[in-house]
């Protein structure tokens, strides 16, 4: 009995490391809906001049995280009813998140940071430029931007030399409404940059969680198999003590008697016949 009660113990010692394996897992899928949403959020104050692949990364990732916290249940059912079976499944889909991870890592390489994204963020940002007084709806985004992250131009203040500078360039207003301090970086490298840096954080943060979840995905199918092998025992040790109480119960109500068969040749005697049997 002693026996049975260590591998309960084993089981159980299993089955909670898991369960706080599983929430930790939830909490790396938290980080990507949190990772992926500011991402996005901080894309969407420029949406008007970045073209929508460069959301995909972004939405990919939030979208993965989702899919974890789906998985997370998995796990922590399978954990709770100790249920090998969905323990397995449970690794083998930590193993597709991880490839989805990388997927996402290797997207958010290609497109943000290997596409050819400065050429076709100068291109935007000059049509929107040559067209500020003319255009409306460009006058508004331009100024938004310009007011909104600190720049003034597409390259530098120098591109409104030919144009009235619009307040949205200032730095700082004087008194009378004039403008006494212009922002000197220009809109194209301040928008290179967001994306540049953006795009190095959500392809490291995607990859960085990537080898997590494969860590978590051997570690699930370690503690699963581990978890099998520990039921196997119990189940195989409660057969033997089921055997060894049967058979003990069998020899107390059936007691056995020696019969021994003897013959006499010559005035020597020979054991024929000798056994135990079973009275009853």
């Amino acid at each position: 009995m002693l026996e049975i009660h260590n591998i309960n113990n084993r089981i159980h010692y299993i089955k909670y490391c898991l369960i706080a394996f599983t929430i930790l897992f939830s909490l790396t899928g938290l980080s990507l809906v949190i990772i992926g949403s500011t991402i996005n959020a901080v894309f969407a104050e420029f949406s008007f001049f970045l073209e929508s692949k460069y959301f995909t990364p972004a939405v990919f990732l939030y979208s993965v995280g989702f899919v974890v916290f789906g998985i997370s249940v998995i796990g922590l059912i399978g954990a709770l009813k100790e249920n090998t079976v969905i323990i397995t499944t449970y690794g083998i889909l930590l193993g597709v998140i991880f490839v989805l991870q990388v997927a996402t890592g290797i997207s958010s390489t290609m497109i943000l940071l290997k596409s050819p994204m400065y050429d076709q963020l100068k291109t935007k940002l000059a049509l929107v430029f040559s067209q500020y007084d003319s255009n409306e709806q460009y006058k508004i985004h331009l100024d938004a931007l310009q007011a909104g992250v600190g720049c003034c131009g597409v390259s530098s203040p120098n591109d409104w030399n030919r144009h009235i500078l619009p307040l949205s360039c200032c730095a700082k207003l004087n008194v009378d409404g004039t403008c006494s301090t212009t922002f000197q970086r220009g809109c194209l490298q301040v928008l290179d940059y967001v994306v540049d840096d953006v795009g190095s954080i959500l392809g490291s943060s995607a990859y960085i969680l990537a080898l997590m979840q494969l860590a978590g995905a051997f570690f699930a199918l370690y503690l699963g198999n581990s978890l099998r092998r520990q039921k196997l025992a119990k189940e195989c040790r409660r057969w033997i003590l089921r055997n060894e109480l049967l058979n003990g119960i069998e020899k107390d109500e059936f007691p056995t008697k020696k019969i021994v068969a003897k013959l006499t040749i010559n005035g020597i005697t020979h054991d024929i016949f000798n056994r135990e049997n079973t009275i009853g």
